[in-house]
């Protein structure tokens, strides 16, 4: 056995490796033509476009900071695109926009390999395009002499757009081959050393004297002033065109800040422009911090000081030791200096070579673990505060008081090579830091700050961790990180878990074959090319070493020689347990023993890890394998990837080999059946197949059973994996015959789902057939007249027949006339059922028994009875009652032949006629979409003389109200008992419509008329429950001014016109004819105070029908007041004849018989007073003697005598 003690001593990585791993991440990057995106903000990127009209392109170039150059990434696409050298980024959008002049502005995505987008061209009365090109905020602007033009350019859906510009004219604005826009001032460098200041708001220009500082390195510079911006903490810089270098204002807002100083050196590009932005870097300030680099102690932001990323020479990175105008890290003069990749970059500052010293670079090894992680302890992590209060460039988190400036002190997990940051095997176990720690690089670094685009979650230096925020968090195998240990990148491997360091561990992964035997001819833990990298564990032969031959290619690039990974999964075979991904462990395929592995797919035997002697073998293992077993594929007979040693089912078809009787070859085996038509027929066909069906608790798969289509079945076929059978459904056309169908069964492999890498086989099943000779779905087997095909008799609804067979078709199995074939093939009819049929299809002659002693319309009469006596046996409302013979059936009942809302059933129990639209209980207005709305719309239920459908849809009354009308009509007995018209009549006689008492009849009768409620044979006071009471109580029947009601209310007469509540003067309507002025007149004969003047000569004296209501009208109720010219003293009454109106104590009816007057108190026969005097007839002085009627009684003289008188009394005058 070979001593392998020593397999494993510590290794040294020379910078050697370091430019191989940075080769391979450049040459993928190149390989994928990938460019970087542009960035205006704090990311040290600055740009410039440069028209190459030679080669017809305008090139794109990034500044190096490190290497001090322009370096080309990239061009604007297309041959159109020539010297498009005046630029803009705008941050809004993230475009380029770039123009050659004119009107016309293309636009660029960056992100997109710099595709070209589109054209936007400018209108209105604007100048055009120039070299002074700038974007502020959601706009694009350029300046051209003294005009300044900006457009915004979002929101633009599509392209070529035309978009309109706002332009401001500004004397003195231009002179400037480029401006640069902060806020609200523009500023650009005009002429040889004059700051040009544009006031957009004051619309006023300033020109500040500036001082030219070009003592970096004592070359002159031109007039030529481009690719202006400014950083955002308000410092202006500029190009020259002459010299190539850039220029610096330090805060260009203060009027007082007139130093223009160079402060780098560019190569002199000609014709160029920067992209103009708002917002640019600060060049001497990589981290971009607000610190510059010349006396920022830690450049990028990571804690460790930039002397400690010196490459041991003891000299800051960033500064210029020998005066020379060169920083440290490219000055060639540095002693020491080497630059085996020719990026001018000395390789003592750039430990990967990756073109970013170390003091600037995030990941100085590129293992993608952060130098702020491994540059400090896993359980001692602090991550950066983001703060520096005494600005050193340094975060506070790393310094234990601000200005002392301790930095990280670096940690080097081994102990014998390089610290951890610079080291790709922290623990020196033989495997990559980056393995170890789970990282898989992408190969990119976006932002150009060191580290790798997979752990990097920022385009800037601002987060120096990348995504590693908390270390304890990265891998860790033996989970001691908490408990004295360290995460694996930086433990000691034990990769078997058996107590033996991987260092000293014969059989790293416990699989009973030594290490050194699963590399036979190959020396995996020795160092072929004096790397200092296991052979196993290095990709690249430098050929410096031992000599050895070995191929020594990584095709996967995953850091592991393909001759150490067989199957290339970056695991070496050492430390795989199936080193051929054959899935059967090396220990079964080594010991040719299934169960070698203890069945667990795993170790040598059993236990995980298994009992192992000191040096690391397992106790159980005799260590006889070989390496062509555990690092040869296969055999894998059905190629699953499972080699036929650990395979189960070798053939894969869910039969495990120990029952399979042809364990490497599939099989389906032939079957035969019957069936009869129409009648699914279970046939199993798995059953004597190799596969299981898959409720077989024995199968180890899957089965899915398709129709390859090339059997001769037409019928329904139905594969049912679970029970393994074929449900087959013959045709009725296939009866008689034998089919074939031809299946494929197959066991499904992953991925789930028929697929080519499933395992199939096929067979043929043959099936006799039982046919059907009638047609009648009865076959031939169990079918008592073959050859009838209405026998068995069939129920409605009944579909097994075979509607494609002539025998059937010829029939009539309904007897309803219609044959079998006609209702099933054309008219779409039951040819079981005789009521359902087309009449159109009918032929009446052929109708049988059945169809003839049906009642199809279920009113109760045979279909042979309504065709007899003409009626529709279709129609439940088209019948004659009388030939009734059979239950009326739901049909009917829900029908409402009548039409009038209530059904033929429910009339049936309410016991109204359902054929008499107007018999019926609920009273209701039908529904007009009703079928038979039309017969109750015809009749007048009411006797109105208006038919229902004319008072419920046009006239708005009641048809059921025979007083509800809009044109009151008499009507006239028809005289023709029984009838719907006499039945109507009588309804309209039996209502009383003026509500007088007398029914319309009795009116029509008596010859008075239905409608006034005062025109009535017998004046009674009719009943309140009167449905038209309403009618008669609002009339005056006898004029008096009050209504019927009220009287009958108050207990007058509502007949007599005196005999009123409230004696009123009621007007004349002077309306001839009508019911108005039948009152009024009524009231007008009347002399209700008995005076022998009518009411109607009182008011109205002169008789023209206008009540004169003035000084010469009498009033009615008045007795005394009347006019003699109109009195008929024959008509006075007895009441009127005892008073007296005059006062003299004579009663009117005796002064009639005296010849006196009984309205004048003068004229009088003393010898007929019976009556006391009135005091206003004692007032008078009848005789004319001075002395009144009054004080002459009481003298007793005459008062009809002048000179009877007692002259003391006289008071009046005589």
């Amino acid at each position: 056995m070979r001593n392998i003690y020593s397999k494993k001593s510590k290794i040294y990585r020379s910078l050697n490796k370091v430019w191989v791993l940075y080769s391979i991440i450049l040459g993928s990057l190149l390989a994928n033509n990938l460019q970087a995106q542009i960035v205006c903000g704090p990311v040290n990127t600055l740009y410039q476009t440069i028209g190459n009209a030679g080669a017809g392109v305008t090139e794109i170039y990034r500044y190096n900071n490190f290497q001090q150059s322009y370096v080309l990434v990239g061009q604007f696409p297309g041959v159109t695109n020539i010297s498009a050298s005046n630029s803009a980024y705008n941050a809004t959008t993230q475009y380029v926009y770039s123009s050659t002049g004119g009107s016309t502005v293309r636009v660029y995505d960056p992100a997109n390999n710099y595709n070209y987008i589109g054209d936007i061209n400018i209108t209105g009365n604007s100048v055009n395009f120039n070299n002074v090109l700038f974007a502020q905020g959601d706009f694009v602007g350029f300046v051209n002499g003294n005009s300044i033009v900006r457009f915004d350019v979002t929101g633009i859906a599509s392209y070529p757009a035309s978009i309109p510009v706002t332009e401001v004219v500004i004397a003195g604005a231009g002179g400037s081959n480029d401006f640069s826009l902060l806020g609200n001032s523009i500023y650009g460098v005009a002429g040889f050393s004059t700051l040009r200041v544009i006031d957009l708001v004051g619309n006023t220009v300033t020109n500040r004297a500036l001082t030219v500082d070009n003592s970096l390195d004592g070359i002159a510079h031109g007039n030529g002033w481009g690719a202006a911006w400014q950083d955002r903490f308000g410092n202006f810089y500029t190009f020259n065109n002459l010299n190539g270098a850039i220029y610096k204002i330090t805060n260009v807002a203060n009027p007082a800040s007139v130093n223009l100083v160079k402060i780098l050196i560019a190569n002199p590009s000609g014709q160029n422009d920067g992209f103009g932005c708002e917002i640019g870097p600060d060049p001497l300030d990589w981290d971009d911090d607000g610190v510059s680099d010349i006396t920022d102690i830690d450049d990028d932001n990571d804690g460790i000081l930039d002397l400690d990323e010196s490459g041991g020479t003891g000299l800051d990175p960033g500064a210029d030791a020998d005066g020379d105008a060169i920083l440290n890290f490219r000055d060639p003069d540095i002693p020491g200096y080497v630059d085996t990749n020719g990026d001018t970059i000395n390789d003592n500052f750039d430990f990967d070579l990756d073109g970013v010293p170390d003091a600037y670079d995030l990941d100085s090894d590129n293992d993608g673990i952060p130098d702020n992680i491994e540059g400090q302890t896993t359980n001692g992590y602090i991550s950066p505060s983001t703060f520096d209060a005494d600005l050193n460039g340094l975060d506070d988190n790393y310094e234990s008081a601000p200005g002392n400036g301790e930095g990280i002190s670096i940690v080097n997990t081994d102990g014998i090579d390089n610290a951890d940051v610079l080291d790709f095997d922290s623990d020196n176990d033989g495997i990559y830091d980056t393995n170890e720690a789970g990282i898989i690089l992408s190969g990119l670094d976006t932002d150009f700050d060191g580290l790798d685009d997979a752990v990097d979650t920022t385009n800037d230096l601002t987060d120096p961790n990348g995504n590693i925020d908390d270390p304890t968090l990265l891998p860790d195998s033996d989970g001691d990180v908490g408990s004295g240990g360290d995460v694996d990148y930086r433990d000691s491997r034990d990769s078997d878990g058996d107590g033996v360091l991987d260092s000293v561990d014969l059989d790293d992964d416990n699989d009973g074959i030594l290490d050194t035997d699963e590399y036979p001819g190959l020396d995996e833990f020795g160092d072929e090319d004096g790397d200092g990298i296991y052979n196993y564990a290095d990709s690249i032969d430098n050929g410096t070493g031992d000599g050895s031959i070995t191929n020594y290619t990584d095709s996967n690039l995953d850091g592991i020689p393909d001759a150490f990974d067989i199957d290339l999964d970056g695991i070496p075979n050492h430390l795989d347990l199936d080193s051929d991904s054959d899935n059967c462990t090396d220990a079964n395929e080594a010991y040719n023993d299934l169960n070698a592995d203890g069945g667990d797919g795993g170790e040598y035997g059993t236990g995980t890890p298994p009992p192992t002697n000191p040096d690391g073998t397992v106790i159980a293992a005799s260590y006889l394998g070989t390496n062509a077993t555990v690092t040869t594929f296969g055999p894998d007979n059905d190629g699953d990837g499972i080699a036929n040693l650990c395979d189960l089912d070798d053939d894969n078809d869910g039969n495990p080999d120990t029952t399979d009787p042809n364990p490497l070859t599939p099989m389906a085996i032939d079957d035969s059946d019957s069936a009869v038509i129409g009648i699914p027929q279970n046939i199993q066909i798995i059953g004597n197949d190799d596969y299981f069906s898959n409720n077989d608790p024995s199968s180890t798969g899957t089965i899915y059973i398709t129709d390859t289509g090339t059997g001769t079945a037409a019928g329904t076929i139905v594969f049912d994996p679970d029970t393994g059978e074929l449900i087959y459904t013959p045709l009725a056309s296939e009866g008689n015959t034998t089919v074939t169908v031809v299946y494929e069964v197959c066991n499904d492999i992953t991925p789930l789902g028929p697929g080519p890498e499933d395992i199939c086989s096929q067979a043929i099943v043959s099936i006799i057939i039982i046919g059907d000779t009638d047609g009648d779905g009865v076959t031939d087997n169990v079918d008592s007249d073959p050859n009838n095909p209405c026998d068995p008799v069939q129920a409605p609804g009944y579909t097994g027949y075979d509607s494609s067979n002539p025998i059937w078709q010829a029939a009539d199995c309904d007897e309803d006339g219609v044959t079998n074939g006609t209702e099933a093939n054309v008219d779409g009819t039951d040819p079981y059922d005789p009521c359902d049929y087309l009449v159109t299809s009918q032929n009446l002659a052929n109708v049988g028994p059945t169809w003839n002693n049906t009642d199809c319309d279920g009113d109760g009469v045979t279909n042979g009875d309504e065709i007899a006596s003409g009626t529709d046996p279709q129609n439940p409302c088209d019948y004659n009652p009388v030939l009734i013979s059979l239950p009326q059936t739901t049909m009917w009942l829900l029908a409402d032949c009548d039409g009038d809302g209530t059904s033929n059933g429910q009339e049936q129990n309410d016991g109204t006629d359902p054929l008499d639209p107007c018999s019926v209980t609920n009273q209701v207005i039908p529904n007009p979409a009703d079928p038979n709305y039309s017969i109750w719309a015809a009749a007048d239920c009411d006797g109105d003389g208006v038919d229902n459908g004319t008072e419920a849809t046009i006239d708005g009354t009641d048809p059921y109200d025979p007083c509800d009308v809009a044109t009151q009509t008499v009507q006239t007995n028809p005289n023709a008992p029984g009838t719907p018209a006499q039945n109507a009549y009588n309804v309209w006689a039996a209502a009383d419509c003026d509500g007088d008492g007398e029914s319309n009849g009795v009116e029509v009768t008596n010859g008075t008329n239905p409608f006034d409620p005062c025109d009535v044979s017998i004046a009674t006071i009719p009943i309140p429950s009167n449905p038209n009471y309403g009618v008669w109580a609002t009339a005056d029947c006898d004029g008096d001014g009050e209504d019927n009601g009220t009287e009958a209310t108050n207990g007058t007469d509502p007949f007599d016109p005196c005999d009123v509540t409230a004696q009123t003067i009621p007007p004349n309507p002077n309306a001839p004819s009508t019911p108005e002025q039948t009152a009024y007149d009524i009231w007008a004969a009347a002399d209700c105070d008995g005076d022998g003047v009518t009411n109607g000569d009182e008011v109205d004296e002169d008789g023209d029908g206008i009540n004169n209501n003035g000084p010469n009208d009498t009033n009615p109720f008045d007795p005394c007041d009347y006019n003699q010219a109109d009195q008929v003293i024959a008509n006075v009454t007895t009441s009127w004849n005892t008073i007296d109106c005059d006062g003299d104590g004579v009663t009117n009816g005796d002064e009639i018989i005296d010849g006196t007057d009984p309205q004048d108190g003068c004229s009088y026969m003393a010898s007929s007073v019976t009556l006391p005097t009135t005091p206003a007839w004692e007032a008078l002085d009848c005789d004319g003697d001075g002395v009144t009627n009054g004080d002459e009684i009481a003298d007793g003289t005459d008062p009809l005598d002048e000179c009877d008188l007692v002259v003391a009394s006289q008071t009046v005058p005589p």
